[in-house]
């Protein structure tokens, strides 16, 4: 039947096309939003993930893929291809005051770990991982750590950008109020042994892992 023939009932064709504005909508995965209130908790956010395979995309072109992008709840594994990854996540003030958390990743691994978001119609971008010395991070930690600031009923997406040259290892995406030191971390691993992984910083400024059985 075709659709758009004149003496096809208006109807169906509102019908029809209605159909296809619905279908083209639910193909896209909308970015997850993250209410925020006094008590903030620590825990894992949500996010819309895009691989950028050219690994030099702008924050511009990553929001534009992003609209397409795969919606990820809970860990990231990062895959062997070589590739940037980016993530967003909306935050949304739900108060009357202005809210400070801090969004971090639990992993110290990724030698770029970059936040974006707009602000007064301009990008805003914040430098993170190992290839930024520490004393140069917004927050003194071995983790990278974006503190954030939101206003009475704000809301703010933010478009994270990390590379990594280790693969299949594990991303976890995190909101809260990190601390502002080094830290060691506890790893588990399947047969269940356990080691503990210490991440130093040496004089030439790069990290370097201790493993300590």
């Amino acid at each position: 039947m075709d659709f758009f023939n004149i003496n096809t009932p208006l109807w169906q064709r509102l019908i029809f096309i209605l159909f296809i504005l619905i279908s083209a909508a639910s193909s896209a995965s909308s970015i997850p939003n993250f209410n925020l209130s006094d008590d903030i908790k620590a825990s894992s956010l949500p996010s819309l993930h895009w691989m950028d395979i050219s690994k030099t995309a702008t924050p511009i072109e990553a929001k534009t893929k992003l609209i397409d992008g795969e919606l990820i709840i809970g860990n990231f594994n990062i895959p062997l291809i070589d590739a940037g990854h980016w993530f967003a996540v909306t935050l949304t003030n739900i108060t009357d005051h202005p809210l400070t958390p801090s969004l971090y990743i639990r992993q110290a691994y990724p030698h770029k770990v970059n936040l974006h978001y707009m602000r007064e119609g301009q990008w805003i971008s914040h430098l993170n991982g190992t290839d930024i010395a520490l004393k140069k991070r917004q927050v003194d930690n071995l983790n990278p750590v974006f503190n954030l600031s939101l206003d009475a009923k704000q809301s703010q997406t933010y478009y994270l950008e990390i590379h990594s040259k280790i693969k299949l290892l594990m991303l976890d995406i995190n909101l809260g109020e990190a601390k502002k030191k080094r830290q060691f971390k506890f790893v588990t691993f399947n047969d269940n042994k356990s080691i503990y992984r210490c991440c130093t910083y040496n004089f030439v400024n790069q990290y370097v892992d201790v493993l300590v059985l």
